[in-house]
């Protein structure tokens, strides 16, 4: 697995390294690639959701479990279906 940071450049299908980090930035989030197609977004707590990329969509998947998740949006947009996952506190 590749484990890519909030600070770390972060390039996924073309998506620009500044808008997915600016997503990222207000909480210590981690995202790592699960799969070919999956990645885990996870904080010091915990394994928060998932984003899966179903051909041009990206799921935002919330919970722990790949298993148990449940969809809570979709996306053209990497960054906005990181936002559904990372919410302003």
């Amino acid at each position: 697995m590749n484990s890519i940071t909030d600070t770390a450049t972060l390039t996924v299908e073309s998506r620009t390294a500044a808008a997915a980090q600016e997503v990222l930035a207000p909480r210590k989030w981690t995202l790592e690639k699960h799969s070919e197609a999956i990645y885990r977004l996870s904080t010091p707590e915990g394994v928060h959701g998932y984003v899966e990329r179903a051909g041009a969509v990206w799921v935002a998947l919330e919970g722990a479990r790949l298993d148990r998740c449940v969809e809570i949006g979709q996306s053209l947009s990497l960054e906005r279906a990181l936002a559904m996952l990372t919410p302003a506190r």
